[in-house]
This record gives structure tokens, C-alpha cells and sequence, in this order.
């Protein structure tokens, strides 16, 4: 018999009249809504981070105002990971500058497309296992994206790059050196509208992001054999969070070991 089901016969018994033990029937019913009511932080509401920056399909945004996420990769983890920790979770717009600084005041709770290396400080931060890895690629127009296969084949380009994006130390040098000119956007739609309008000659961006959209519209738009770096993605957490980071980071191993979160990528390819 299960803990519940003996608080239920208990209190049935106390009703009943019978002397078990001197225990109130009022009392009795503390410990089983206590018994029933889940875990701890049940009535906690963990919050995660989206911004612009992520694009489809990791973020999808309603068309009507006010504009909130309503699906992509990342409202599909929180949600699973919500599912599975029984709390409520909301999704929270924060622009990438401030996406640190968010977590650490606890202002959000999570935000699962981030790596350590991106972060000025990430000691103060907490970090999940790693969700999946994905390559940050060169997309140029046509057959151009063949000719690209080391960072100098970029010499003379406009590249188009994800405003507040740090990316691989060739590719920062051949820009402090001004080889290379990078042109900022705050999406990967808008990377593609500027290298389809000839503003930029390539963009760089997740493989992910960009195969995603070019799937959408027949652009005449490739990939390039060079990747700028590979690296994997990780749930950020926060210190203040109303839920354990061990409890946080078990769920997040189970749905990495059972498939789960490949699942949820592969659905939006």
C-alpha cells in the first residue's frame, strides 16, 4: 500500500470513529493535501529565455500583438521539460546582450541554446549537459559557397553575422585586421534578405537556423564546406531559480539519453 493510500484509510478510519491515535481529523487532513500536493516547488513557475537572435525554428513568434514564443526548439524543451518537473513554465523575450546578467539576477530562469564560451563569466551560471551540437556554416549565393574552404577565401567579403555573436579566432582576426566586413543583423531572416538584395556576399549562422528557412524559399543560397566552429548547446541556469539544478540537470539527461530532445530538433527538418 502506497503512502497515500494509507493517509486516505486512515482519515476514513478517523472519520469512522475509530481510536488509531489521538489525532485530529483536521490535522489528518494537512498531512494528506501535504502527501497529494507534488513536489516542493509545484506552485513555482520556471521561466525561460527566447529572444530575436534565435529565429525558427528555435523561436516562433504569434503574428498578433502582443507578440509572444508559441512554438519552435525552444518553447518545445521548456515545455517538456516543465511537463516532466510538474511546474508551470513561461517564456520570457530578452535581448542577447542582457540574456546573462537576466539569469544571474534571476530575473529568468533557463535558456537552452547558450555555450559557456559565449559568456564573459559563466562561473555564474549553472550548465545543463549538453543538448546537442550544431555547426555555425558560411552561406553564400550560388556556386560561391564551393569556393570557400579556409577563413581567408572570405578576404575582401561583407559577412553578414548575429549581432552580439562572438565567433572562431580566424574569423575575429581577419575582421579586427579589416579583411573581412562584418555587417550586423539581429536574425538569420534578415541575414538572408541581405545577402538575397546583395548587401553582404556571405552570412554566417547555426546550420540549423539557416537550413530551416532555406527550405522555405527556393533561394539560390548554399552552404559552404567551411564551418566557422561546431559547438554544442547547453541549458544556462540560474542560481536563483525556484527549482534545483539537479533536478533541472536529471531532466535534462533523461530526455538527452531517451532521444527526446533529438526528437524535438528533427521535427523542424
Amino acid at each position: 500500500m502506497g503512502e497515500r493510500e494509507r493517509l486516505l484509510l486512515y482519515c476514513e478510519q478517523i472519520r469512522a470513529g475509530s481510536q488509531v491515535m489521538p489525532l485530529s481529523l483536521r490535522c489528518c487532513l494537512l498531512l494528506l493535501v501535504a502527501c497529494l500536493s507534488g513536489p516542493a516547488w509545484a506552485e513555482s513557475r520556471l521561466l525561460f529565455a527566447y529572444g530575436k537572435h534565435d529565429g525558427p525554428p528555435h523561436a516562433f513568434m504569434s503574428e498578433r500583438a502582443p507578440r509572444e514564443l508559441q512554438g519552435g526548439i525552444l518553447f518545445d524543451i521548456g515545455m517538456e521539460i516543465g511537463r516532466r518537473l510538474e511546474v508551470r513554465v513561461g517564456f520570457v523575450e530578452v535581448p542577447r546582450p542582457r540574456l546573462p546578467s537576466w539569469l544571474e539576477e534571476g530575473k529568468v530562469h533557463a535558456h537552452c541554446q547558450l555555450n559557456p564560451e559565449w559568456v564573459d563569466v559563466p562561473q555564474q551560471l549553472l550548465w545543463s549537459h549538453e543538448l546537442f551540437s550544431t555547426a555555425d556554416r558560411f552561406y553564400l549565393a550560388g556556386s560561391r559557397s564551393e569556393n570557400v574552404h579556409r577563413h581567408e577565401d572570405l578576404k575582401g567579403m561583407r559577412l553578414g553575422a548575429i549581432r552580439g555573436y562572438t565567433y572562431s579566432e580566424p574569423l575575429t582576426r581577419l575582421v579586427n585586421s579589416g579583411a573581412v566586413q562584418r555587417e550586423d543583423a539581429s536574425s538569420t531572416q534578415q541575414l538572408v534578405q541581405m545577402l538575397v538584395r546583395g548587401r553582404i556576399e556571405a552570412l554566417l549562422t547555426d546550420e540549423i537556423v539557416a537550413d530551416y528557412l532555406l527550405s522555405l524559399q527556393p533561394y539560390d543560397i548554399a552552404g559552404a564546406p567551411l564551418e566557422d566552429a561546431r559547438q554544442g548547446r547547453f541549458c544556462a541556469y540560474s542560481a536563483k531559480a525556484p527549482i534545483p539544478f539537479e533536478r533541472f540537470n536529471e531532466v535534462v539527461r533523461a530526455m538527452i539519453d531517451e532521444g527526446r530532445v533529438r526528437e524535438i530538433i528533427n521535427q523542424y527538418r
